[in-house]
């Protein structure tokens, strides 16, 4: 999944680049302005009910070369091992009236689909659709997000609240696995121009994963 920092002003996100960093304001700036024009990040500003909302996130190029550096390769059969503990998060997260999303499909694209013995990482792609539609949605949303908040979940501005509910389940889907790399299938632009396998298809009921 890419990596991903929000913020309401373009100084809200270089202050949590400085956190990240252990730098100061100043250094942490130079060094997004320079992996921009590197193209290894990018910035995005998107128009909310409440203002706007900054989205500073990796592109494929700064995210293959941050498996490369950072991640450790596993064996093939740690990637099919990860595949079938997501799948079965999957059939879990069908079957659970309560979430405002469930996943519609999952395909597998990248090294998985080589020869190769050992991977950098496991990536999927994943198609979430809305469990409910119109005021029922915008109900069953509301709640998650209360639940959340109750929780002790905090959201820095109205766009990340709201997501909350979708970003929920992505979280669940990934179940803290290092190598495991989610692709968001409405966003990620890799997805449309790479080959990919189909490997699960919600059919209107919980169903087995296709072989």
């Amino acid at each position: 999944m890419q990596q991903k920092l929000w913020g309401t002003t373009e100084s809200e996100i270089i202050d949590k680049v400085a956190i990240i960093l252990l730098k100061s304001e100043t250094v942490a700036k130079l060094v997004v302005k320079q992996l921009i024009q590197e193209d290894f990040l990018i910035l995005n500003k998107t128009k909310c009910r409440d203002g706007y909302q900054y989205e500073l996130t990796e592109t494929e190029k700064g995210r293959r070369f941050g498996i490369a550096t950072a991640t450790p390769l596993i064996s093939r059969e740690k990637a099919t091992k990860l595949l079938d503990e997501l799948i079965e998060r999957v059939k879990v997260i069908n079957a659970n009236n309560e979430l405002t999303y469930f996943v519609e499909s999952i395909k597998v694209f990248g090294s998985y689909l080589s020869d190769k013995d050992t991977l950098g990482d496991l990536d999927i792609g994943v198609k979430l659709s809305r469990r409910y539609e119109n005021d029922k949605f915008i109900q069953q949303n509301q709640q998650r997000i209360n639940l959340a908040k109750i929780m002790g979940r905090h959201f820095s501005n109205y766009c990340e609240e709201l997501g909350w509910p979708h970003r929920e389940v992505m979280l669940m889907l990934k179940g803290r696995q290092r190598s495991l790399s989610l692709h968001d299938e409405e966003i990620d632009e890799v997805l449309k121009i790479t080959e990919t396998k189909l490997v699960y298809q919600y059919r209107g009921s919980i169903t087995d994963p296709i072989n």
